[in-house]
C-alpha cells in the first residue's frame, strides 16, 4: 500500500478517536497523577500537561506554591473531560480527607476542589471548615465561597482581621472575586 493510500484509510479512524475522546471541547486524556502532582521530566513548559515546568520537573496543582499558578492549573481542571473531572475530584477529596497528610497539601487540595464545583464537591468541602488547621479551613472556605456557599462566605470573613497580611489580601480578593476566576 502506498503512504499516500495509507494516509487516506487512517486520517478518518484518526479523526473519529479525535472526535470520540474531545467529549465537546473537553480535554480528554488528562492524566490525574500528572494534573496534581507534575513530577514527569521536562525541558520546556510545553512537556507537561500543567504547562509548567521547573528545573527539569512538571509541576502539578498540589506542588505549586503560588496562587497564581494554581488558578492556571484549575483552569485546565475546568476543560476536563467529565470522566477525568471525577478522577479529579476522587483524588483530592482522598488527599483532603487524610490526616496523616501535610495541612498545606490538604489545603491545596481543598483548594483544587474549588475550580471543580458541584453538589458533591460542596458536601466534601463543609467538613473542612471545622478543621483544627487554619490554612484548611481558609482554603475550604474560599473555595466553597467561589461556588456560591454562604456557610464558606461566612467561615471567609473571619479571616478579614486575620494578623497575616497576606491572608487579609487573599481573603479581600476572593470575596471581591465572588469565584470569577473559577468559571
Amino acid at each position: 500500500m502506498s503512504p499516500k493510500n495509507m494516509w487516506r484509510k487512517a486520517v478518518p479512524g484518526i479523526l473519529f478517536l479525535s472526535l470520540l475522546s474531545c467529549g465537546g471541547g473537553q480535554t480528554a486524556g488528562l492524566d490525574v497523577d500528572s494534573l496534581l502532582f507534575g513530577l514527569e521530566k521536562c525541558q520546556e513548559n510545553s512537556d507537561c500537561q500543567t504547562n509548567m515546568c521547573s528545573m527539569g520537573m512538571c509541576l502539578g496543582f498540589l506542588t505549586v506554591s503560588s496562587d497564581l499558578q494554581r488558578a492556571e492549573i484549575g483552569a485546565v481542571f475546568g476543560k476536563a473531560a467529565p470522566r477525568a473531572r471525577e478522577r479529579l475530584i476522587d483524588a483530592l477529596a482522598v488527599v483532603l480527607e487524610d490526616g496523616d497528610t501535610s495541612s498545606v497539601i490538604r489545603a491545596r487540595a481543598a483548594d483544587g476542589l474549588g475550580y471543580l464545583g458541584g453538589d458533591r464537591v460542596e458536601q466534601m468541602l463543609q467538613p473542612a471548615l471545622a478543621e483544627h488547621s487554619e490554612i484548611i479551613r481558609f482554603f475550604a472556605a474560599r473555595s466553597l465561597h467561589a461556588l456560591g456557599n454562604s456557610v464558606g462566605t461566612e467561615t471567609l470573613l473571619t479571616f478579614k482581621d486575620h494578623e497575616s497580611e497576606a491572608v487579609r489580601i487573599m481573603t479581600e480578593l476572593a470575596l471581591a472575586d465572588h469565584g470569577e476566576n473559577r468559571k
